[in-house]
């Protein structure tokens, strides 16, 4: 008989960890000394333990194999070979998504060196024409504010009929009259019947647009904003015309001062 310590020495492991294995009945001692407590092992469950510790080096996890333990189906070369496969494929695509994040990270750094800031690589559409229905914001009235226009609307979005998109409010921003910056937060409605009080429609003609997709507090849409018209619009060969500008909130947005929080911004392009 092997004593724990004999065991532990013989495959370069704690004690502590065959004292787990035996905890959850994974690899338990054939014998437990009624004085003294001790665990002692049998010399033919050194095999067992082998292959459980070959398991474990090469990933899978301590249920999977005492799965095979419990059905002893170490003496079942298909099965074993089954489930190195579904590993195998598990470690490709994590490898996958790791070399996908490698990329990214080097991709974000590189613009980080060039630009001084992270940029947003955009995406290109082109919408149809759209109608939206909700609240106004005027620059002129200066005891109001886009922010407090939303606090207003937002306990009133339900009165918006015929809805294209519940999950998705706009942010609608009009500047093209000198001097007047009008914004409307509303959703897109598939026909206007009703307007409730205090709400107007907009009409957004079909438009190419270059989307940004925003992350953090809504207190840094401006930054992004000043980013995207002075560097990466240009980076991308992009350039700007007159129309409608627009922010889209949908499941992603998870409050105005989350950190994780995101929204897209649609600047209109040639």
């Amino acid at each position: 008989m092997l004593t724990i310590g004999q065991i532990a020495r013989i495959f370069g492991i704690s004690t502590k960890t065959l004292r787990h294995y035996d905890a959850i009945g994974l690899y338990s001692p054939t014998h437990i000394g009624s004085e003294n407590q001790y665990r002692y092992y049998a010399p033919e469950q050194l095999a067992t333990l082998r292959n459980i510790l070959m398991l474990r080096q090469l990933g899978l996890g301590l249920e999977v194999i005492n799965g095979l333990v419990q059905s002893n189906a170490f003496d079942d070369p298909a099965l074993i070979s089954r489930i190195l496969q579904e590993h195998a494929e598990r470690i490709r695509m994590e490898i996958e998504q790791k070399q996908n994040i490698l990329r990214a990270v080097e991709m974000m750094n590189n613009q980080i060196e060039k630009w001084g800031t992270m940029m947003l690589e955009p995406k290109v559409v082109v919408l149809p024409e759209m109608t939206i229905v909700g609240m106004e914001y005027r620059s002129t009235n200066t005891e109001d504010s886009i922010p407090a226009m939303w606090q207003r609307f937002i306990p009133r979005e339900h009165e918006v009929q015929h809805k294209v998109n519940p999950d998705a409010s706009y942010g609608i921003c009009d500047g093209k009259t000198d001097g007047l910056l009008i914004y409307v937060a509303g959703y897109e409605v598939s026909h206007v019947v009703d307007i409730p009080d205090g709400m107007r429609a907009i009409t957004i003609p079909s438009q190419k647009y270059a989307v940004f997709t925003h992350t953090g507090p809504t207190t840094q849409i401006a930054a992004t904003f000043q980013n995207i018209y002075a560097k990466w619009l240009k980076e991308y060969n992009l350039e700007p015309v007159e129309g409608y500008d627009f922010e889209r909130y949908d499941q992603r947005f998870l409050g105005p001062m989350h950190e994780q929080s995101q929204l897209d911004l649609y600047i209109p392009v040639r």
